[in-house]
């Protein structure tokens, strides 16, 4: 017999059932909490993962492509196509598509598009 047991088996109060059922659920929920903690850890690699996979490198913002189709329209197509190359595998993180990856430039303000349907 174990000496918890031989204690409780006593009149101690200290190692009453109570008092071991008490135990019993704190060491329960400690190691519940142990296996939720590691799950999360496990969820937030995994959520990081699967954003990473979802969420495209590259964007098409707006001052790049009203300057793409300026430069087309003053004859540079060259412009165009590298925007078009770095949107055609937006996921690619590669060093061409580096220049198409952040947002507008300071000072830029805010863009407003309007919809002709």
């Amino acid at each position: 017999m174990s000496v918890i047991r031989t204690l409780a088996s006593t009149e101690n109060p200290l190692f009453s059932q109570a008092s071991m059922s008490a135990a019993a659920a704190v060491s329960s929920r400690r190691v519940s909490l142990r296996k939720r903690i590691t799950r999360r850890r496990t969820c937030s690699v995994s959520a990081a993962r699967s954003a990473w996979r979802s969420n495209p490198v590259v964007i098409p913002r707006n001052h790049r492509v009203e300057e793409a189709l300026a430069a087309a329209a003053a004859g540079d197509l060259g412009v165009f196509e590298r925007l078009v190359a770095a949107v055609r595998d937006p996921f690619a993180d590669t060093p061409a598509n580096e220049p198409y990856r952040g947002g507008p430039p300071p000072g830029c303000g805010p863009y407003r598009t309007f919809c002709g349907t």
